[in-house]
Formats: C-alpha cells, structure tokens, sequence
C-alpha cells in the first residue's frame, strides 16, 4: 500500500481517513474550485483528482486553504513574511523601549513583550525569581566579588 503524507495511509484509504477529520474543510477547498465532494468518483472528480488536489494543497501549505489551516491550526495563517515583519516589530518595540526613562532605571521595568507567534508556548506566571532572591543567588556564587557592596 502507498505511504501518504507525514506517514498516513496513502491512496484511498488515506483519503477516507483525512475526510473522517477534515471533511467540512476539504469540501469548502474543493467548492473554491468548483467541484463538490459528492461529484468523486466521477469523471468531474476522480479519486486521482482528490488525491492530487489534497497533497499539492498540503505540500504547498496555502494559508487561504481551508484544509490547510484545519490540519495546522493557527500556525498555517503565518508565513515567513509574517514572522519577519514580527520580529522587526519586536525589534523596533524594544529599541523605542530602550531609549525611555523606564529603561534607564537601576531595574529597568516596562519592556515591551514579544509579539506572540502561533504555536508558541505561553509565559505563564511571569519571572520565577524575585530581584532580591537573583542577588542573593549571584553573591552565593561568587562571594569575593560582593564584598562590602
């Protein structure tokens, strides 16, 4: 039997298997183009035709793909030119940042947060340790450095 993509059933049964998931999102692709899923197994839509169009949808990764973002989730919506523009947004946020009066501070406070990225993981519960415990830890380390400071 033919291997599918990312190591799923190919051929039909692979087929079968991604529209028990991903029917709606497959159906409304196939509608942009023309077809109707209830047209496979015709000369409109062939098995053939279903299996090229869902791997060259998958392979290409289109963000306006419906199955594509099915099978992805949020990811799929950003491409590399969304994650560059992300990071110039970061870097341009931290640079403004930099040059505030909040930056300045012995403990400077205030600096922006990344724009979140799908799929990253979430910061929950902000710094574990406080600015005291950090020095308490820095001074264990290396107690000749800290002396009558």
């Amino acid at each position: 039997m033919a291997q599918g993509l990312r190591g799923d059933p190919g051929g039909i049964l692979g087929l079968l298997t991604l529209l028990g998931q991903h029917e709606e999102a497959v159906e409304y692709d196939l509608i942009r183009l023309g077809l109707r899923l209830e047209d496979l197994g015709t000369n409109r839509l062939s098995w053939r035709d279903l299996v090229v169009i869902v791997n060259q949808t998958l392979i290409l990764e289109r963000p306006e793909s419906a199955l594509v973002r099915s099978v992805a989730g949020e990811v799929a919506e950003w491409d590399i030119h969304a994650y560059m523009l992300a990071g110039i947004y970061d870097s341009l946020a931290w640079l403004v940042w930099a040059k505030s009066e909040d930056a300045q501070q012995p403990v400077p406070v205030g600096m922006p947060q990344p724009l979140p990225r799908p799929g990253a993981a979430k910061d929950e519960g902000g710094p574990k340790l406080s600015m005291d415990e950090v020095k308490a830890w820095l001074v264990a380390r290396n107690p000749h450095q800290h002396q009558g400071g």
